[in-house]
């Protein structure tokens, strides 16, 4: 039996303010759609954990996931970052990792000398260890909040990292406790064969550029795809065209507000008619959801 069309929604840098902004994604949460997605684009974009703490406040069940580059801030930094925006969602937070080919503004960071490649994303593959290291340093029992004792955590729950890589030195422990998810799932681009080895060994979501390689082993695949207004019609017929063909779970889609709307209004049902699109949220956090709808069970 075909397996139900995944959406998610790029947030577009060029709508008319934050308003705007938050106002797609309640569009795209009342058509179902998996998450959001903040620009990676520092030249255009608002900062994505801020923006979407907004959004986790102002929506229900929508994943948020944050554009993330692993060569301009801390691991740590970003641990708390990404956490505290999964502890505010209830557990929709995911992250989104800017590998080499999509960092494209070095210059805004005081970069001059930008390393190789394989540097770069030998830091990538540290920066999500240190993460992971970070966010499991905290025991499923580390927090007791016990108010007669007034204890709140048991120090022998919570455990140093003591990382010492080739890009980073990090002690832990982390210093807040798991969040709902503990291990927000990682979306990775691909658009390139390094980038296709680098979804295949650390990513729980792979969004493929329509000129990506093949990539294997990665329990979630989407395809990034530009919708405009002249094509809505005949959408729902092409995505379902294109997921069976390519063996994909669903799309990415960058679009305007009105073509968000336009989806949600016409292809949505199109696509539930067809049996291939939920009627409800069954899952209430954005990796459980990726788990039921996958079928990857433990794998995320």
């Amino acid at each position: 039996m075909p397996r139900d069309i995944h959406l998610s929604l790029v947030l577009d840098p060029g709508a008319d303010g934050p308003g705007q902004i938050v106002e797609a994604a309640r569009i795209a949460e009342r058509g179902l759609f998996d998450a959001v997605i903040a620009s990676p684009t520092p030249r255009t974009g608002l900062e994505p954990t801020t923006l979407l703490g907004t959004i986790a406040a102002s929506t229900s069940h929508i994943g948020v996931v944050a554009s993330v580059s692993p060569q301009y801030t801390a691991p740590f930094n970003q641990a708390r970052y990404i956490s505290t925006l999964d502890h505010l969602s209830k557990g929709r937070a995911g992250w989104n990792l800017v590998l080499p080919e999509q960092d494209t503004a070095p210059e805004l960071h005081g970069v001059s000398v930008v390393p190789s490649d394989i540097a770069r994303y030998s830091r990538a593959a540290e920066y999500t260890t240190v993460l992971t290291a970070l966010w499991d340093s905290w025991d499923d029992d580390a927090v007791v909040a016990d108010k007669t004792s007034g204890l709140y955590a048991r120090r022998e729950s919570i455990h140093r990292v003591d990382h010492r890589g080739d890009h980073f030195a990090v002690a832990g422990p982390f210093n807040l406790p798991k969040s709902p998810q503990r291990h927000p799932p990682l979306y990775v681009s691909v658009g390139s064969e390094e980038s296709a080895q680098f979804a295949a060994q650390h990513a729980d979501v792979a969004v493929l550029t329509p000129d990506a390689p093949p990539v294997s082993g990665v329990p979630s695949t989407l395809r990034e795809r530009v919708v405009s207004g002249g094509e809505v019609e005949s959408l729902a017929a092409g995505l379902i065209e294109q997921a069976d063909r390519d063996g994909i779970d669903g799309f990415v889609l960058h679009a305007s507000i009105d073509v968000i709307r336009a989806i949600v209004d016409t292809v949505v049902p199109h696509l539930q008619s067809f049996d291939r699109y939920h009627r409800k949220y069954s899952e209430p956090t954005l990796i459980s959801r990726l788990k039921a709808t996958t079928g990857v069970g433990a794998t995320l």
